[in-house]
């Protein structure tokens, strides 16, 4: 990789990377990881060289990767060697540095939540400028700067919030949102500004009013019809869940519900324990 990024791809046999760099599919959570081993360890000299590598990556992040649009008026994350094609998956980036900011000395702090604060406005803004107010799995940015679907599906993604499974016969493969409120969530804990709350309200409203059917949520084909209800996708993803309702819930509960000095949540949103090593951590380990 470069400049603290990794690449996304790994040879089995001969180990030598190839493929590009980015905060999307087959890399989000590599990069979720080292700062969160880093937290659940303690934050003990042991599990030291996982947050250096972190801070590595988001320098590289902040240098290689963060793009925006052509008034500049948004930000995303790009993939290296790509065009400028956002993915829905990059969403948990806001909530990722909103995190390691909790940890991070003054100046860094304020670096790492001025990027994930504008993130932000544009994963969420993929949702509340489309008809559905729900948001697709990919997008860019037109020469207007205006926001163009790609891959027109909502597929439940917690980076934003995330889907279900269907009451039917399985149609085609659809993700969600979970990664969206998951960002909300942790920008909401630790700036404690209200618009995270109510940027949530309205996904969740949105999701009640286009996707809820009999047995669950559904997903979405194209989130730019004005006629949902025609175009949804007979499944519900698990993660819709293990994520999305539980991080909605979360947004909207009293801070201290799953504290985060004490708590760090996996990829799929459940919680772990944090434990000091040599510590008294209430478990007994054979």
């Amino acid at each position: 990789g470069h400049n603290g990024l990794f690449l996304d791809k790994v040879h089995p046999q001969t180990g030598t990377a190839s493929g590009s760099s980015s905060m999307g599919a087959l890399s989000d959570s590599f990069y979720e990881y080292l700062l969160k081993v880093w937290l659940l360890g303690g934050k003990t000299a042991a599990v030291k060289p996982y947050h250096t590598l972190w801070e590595k990556a988001m320098k590289g992040l902040e240098e290689d990767l963060l793009r925006n649009s052509p008034d500049g008026s948004k930000s995303f994350l790009a993939t290296t060697g790509a065009s400028a094609t956002l993915e829905h998956l990059a969403c948990f980036a806001p909530g990722m540095l909103a995190l390691g900011s909790r940890t991070a000395p003054a100046r860094l702090k304020t670096q790492y939540l001025s990027v994930a604060e504008k993130l932000m406005e544009t994963c969420v803004a993929s949702y509340t400028l489309t008809p559905t107010g729900l948001g697709p799995d990919s997008y860019q940015f037109d020469s207007s700067s205006h926001l163009v679907p790609l891959d027109k599906e909502y597929k439940q993604r917690p980076e934003a919030v995330a889907t279900v499974q269907g009451c039917g016969k399985e149609v085609v493969e659809n993700c969600g949102t979970e990664k969206v409120v998951e960002s909300l969530y942790i920008l909401h804990l630790t700036t404690e500004k209200p618009k995270y709350r109510e940027w949530g309200w309205k996904i969740f409203q949105a999701i009640e009013r286009q996707t809820k059917v009999e047995c669950g949520y559904a997903g979405i084909k194209d989130v730019m019809t004005s006629t949902p209800k025609k175009h949804l996708v007979d499944k519900q993803q698990s993660f819709f869940l293990s994520e999305t309702l539980k991080y909605l819930y979360l947004l909207f509960s009293d801070s201290d519900r799953v504290p985060l000095d004490e708590w760090v949540f996996n990829t799929e949103a459940h919680p772990m324990r944090i434990f000091s090593r040599g510590g008294d951590t209430g478990f007994k380990i054979k």
